[in-house]
């Protein structure tokens, strides 16, 4: 009974090294984009920053786009007041089509249908944290109309929270990278995110999107191995007890 707990779990071990690896991929980027944002601070001495030196960044948001066809958009928002003293500023690139263009939204804190993304929980749950974040799948309807998920970094000067840089991507495309792994584990595997949301899974028992009863670390009775997706990610991978 024993033996084949323990190569369960190392194999498992493996699966969860390598979807960290996958999100650390992403990560690295994301982290080089918020250094060259307070080094923009730095080097002017001044704040809030300028949109023009904001933009001047573009390019590095373009490398992070181009760099995987997962990625759909990736880009600055700021604080309130970061940016020309405004009260909202996003810096938000998409992959449309074969080009790579600025998303417009509407901004207008006086207006009910504007995007406040101050209330948003990527932006809140990074803030509070002030380290990275993985949010989702969620529909993004604001934004590309796709279900997606959202690795979020926070910029901070000092004690100074300047916003946050992020990368949207394709939810499909992470589920389905993530499922090939998951079918090389023996039993029904699941990941999922601090929500309770199914990210991903090897078996039919659920689907993705679907939300389980409870985290599978709250459920000894449920799942026999769990394991936690890296340090910060709030997701878990986990292989259920056999049904019946």
């Amino acid at each position: 009974m024993t033996r084949p707990r323990a190569a369960t779990r190392t194999r498992l071990d493996e699966v969860c090294s390598w979807i960290q690896e996958q999100i650390d991929a992403r990560l690295q980027p994301l982290l080089g984009y918020a250094t060259a944002l307070v080094d923009l601070v730095d080097a002017s001495g001044q704040s809030p920053l300028t949109s023009s030196a904001v933009e001047s960044l573009n390019p590095q948001v373009e490398s992070i786009i181009d760099g995987s066809a997962a990625i759909i958009g990736s880009g600055f928002i700021a604080a309130p007041g970061t940016v020309d003293a405004a009260p909202r500023y996003m810096l938000w690139l998409q992959q449309r089509g074969d080009a790579i263009k600025r998303l417009r939204l509407n901004f207008d804190t006086s207006d009910l249908e504007a995007y406040d993304y101050v209330d948003m929980d990527w932006y809140l749950r990074t803030d509070h944290r002030r380290c990275p974040t993985l949010v989702g799948p969620y529909l993004d309807y604001s934004g590309s109309d796709a279900l997606v998920i959202t690795l979020v970094v926070p910029v901070v000067a000092g004690d100074t929270f300047l916003g946050v840089v992020a990368v949207d991507l394709m939810a499909q495309a992470a589920e389905e990278l993530i499922t090939t792994e998951l079918c090389q584990l023996r039993g029904d595997a699941v990941v999922v995110n601090r929500d309770r949301t199914i990210v991903a899974t090897n078996s039919v028992r659920w689907m993705p999107g679907e939300r389980v009863l409870r985290m599978p670390d709250q459920d000894p009775g449920g799942y026999r191995e769990v394991l936690p997706v890296g340090d910060w990610s709030e997701w878990q991978i986990a292989v259920a007890e056999p049904e019946g």
